[in-house]
């Protein structure tokens, strides 16, 4: 069931958008000004439009991580597949945009952020719950030329990724081990040196148009914000019970965008997570 919110948020300034019938995230924006979400667990990319109607867009298998192109196709991760997958705008899937990570067939991509060469990066922890105890998550490049690589192997469930707008750093929220850890990028696909920016447990992230790092903190419903030295400066509650995923949208980029569910984490598996599955705004103050 797809349905406009008729609840109550309680964050900063929230705005209630729509409940869907389970578990959202991986926030994307089109130039029409419609807004996507992904339902892993119901095989379906939702869109809301401007006026608020709710649909289903596409129907793929298990989506998460979600980016428009310049040129409106999307790219799409997807566990059903085990790749990610090239959509024009109606919601087709015109083929797969990677389904290895170098040599290594790809197994459970989560999320991902193109660059400005025509390549994007994404994140491969795994399926969860089996690679939650292995480090064995990794960051995959894959070129404008289609050639894919192994960036970062070895990780604990790697999750949310984002490349600063300069693109000289990579960050990667590694959720097992509780931090989002930032990487010097070389070239595209290659990267350096790296510093622990944040300790702290994320889901999804991005950046404002400050530089100021939006962390999806999960379980706690709450978004944590740090700046670019890694001081954490704000929580902003999102007024629902787990936070998957984030974007910052709008024509002044002065909204947040959030995933996630309604329910809150139980403690134990995500069964409770999975249904109602929600989507709201916050405006922000710079």
């Amino acid at each position: 069931m797809l349905a406009l919110w008729a609840g109550t948020v309680t964050g900063q300034e929230s705005e209630p958008l729509a409940v869907l019938s389970t578990y959202t995230e991986a926030v994307a924006f089109d130039d029409d000004g419609n807004v996507y979400v992904s339902e892993p667990y119901s095989d379906t990319v939702s869109r809301i439009t401007a006026d608020g109607e709710v649909s289903a867009w596409a129907k793929t298998g298990a989506p998460n991580g979600h980016k428009v192109l310049p040129n409106g196709n999307h790219l799409l991760c997807d566990n059903t597949h085990a790749a990610v997958l090239l959509l024009d705008g109606h919601g087709t899937i015109l083929r797969q945009a990677a389904s290895e990570c170098g040599d290594h067939p790809i197994r459970g991509p989560n999320d991902l952020t193109p660059d400005a060469a025509g390549g994007f990066y994404f994140t491969d922890p795994g399926i969860f719950p089996d690679s939650w105890e292995q480090p064995v998550g990794r960051v995959c490049y894959v070129g404008p030329n289609g050639e894919s690589r192994v960036v970062l192997d070895g990780l604990a469930f790697p999750n949310g990724i984002v490349l600063e707008p300069g693109e000289n750093r990579l960050l990667v929220a590694e959720s097992k081990t509780e931090r989002v850890v930032e990487y010097e990028v070389v070239r595209p696909g290659v990267v350096g040196s790296s510093q622990v920016l944040a300790e702290v447990m994320g889901d999804g992230i991005t950046l404002d148009r400050d530089g100021n790092l939006y962390i999806a903190n999960g379980r706690s419903g709450d978004v944590i914000v740090v700046d670019r030295a890694g001081t954490m400066f704000r929580t902003i509650p999102t007024g629902i019970g787990f936070v998957s995923n984030l974007a910052i949208g709008g024509a002044e980029q002065d909204w947040l965008y959030v995933s996630g569910s309604l329910n809150e984490w139980s403690g134990r598996a995500m069964d409770n997570v999975t249904r109602q599955g929600a989507l709201a705004r916050i405006q922000l103050t710079h």
